[in-house]
């Protein structure tokens, strides 16, 4: 789906229909910004808060994508104030990183991120790490919400030229 923004109100980093798409509609959404450049992804940050366990259509669609695009997957967490994670999390994040073992192959690494909003980490990570797409699970509406529909364009300004990924169970 291609996105200009909220209906030429450049305050929002995606359009309001790509926006309803994604919170109301259960598919995967692909959303491509007008300004971005068209190519085949080399690196893919796979935002997550290892909050959810990773059902298998959600991870039968990133191995595919990798297979597709044989890109490298960053699996990026950012939490503040040095918070550790959860049993729960923990649990997720381990079961993550051995499907990616098993799928993979050398394709993939883990990153976290302490001390930073959640919005300027991810755009810091994607600038240092040249990402060319973003990749979340639309299960947490109000983290994603909060990451794609504030209306300060300087907190999060790479939703204009990377496109977003956005996977539903």
């Amino acid at each position: 789906m291609g996105t200009k923004g909220a209906s030429g109100i450049k305050a929002y980093t995606i359009g309001s229909n790509a926006g309803d798409v994604i919170k109301k509609v259960l598919c995967n959404v692909l959303v491509i910004p007008e300004k971005a450049e068209i190519n085949i992804p080399k690196e893919i940050a796979f935002v997550t808060d290892y909050n959810l366990f990773y059902t298998f259509p959600i991870l039968k669609t990133l191995t595919e994508l990798q297979r597709i695009t044989k890109a490298h997957f960053h699996v990026t967490n950012v939490s503040n104030n040095n918070i550790n994670l959860t049993t729960s999390q923990e649990k997720n994040k381990a079961y993550l990183l051995e499907y990616l073992r098993e799928t993979a192959t050398n394709a993939y690494d883990f990153h976290h991120i302490n001390d930073k909003s959640t919005k300027t980490a991810i755009l810091d990570f994607v600038d240092d790490n040249r990402v060319d797409m973003l990749t979340m699970v639309a299960k947490n509406l109000n983290f994603f919400q909060q990451l794609l529909f504030d209306t300060t364009i300087e907190k999060l300004s790479f939703h204009t030229t990377i496109p977003l990924l956005v996977l539903h169970e």
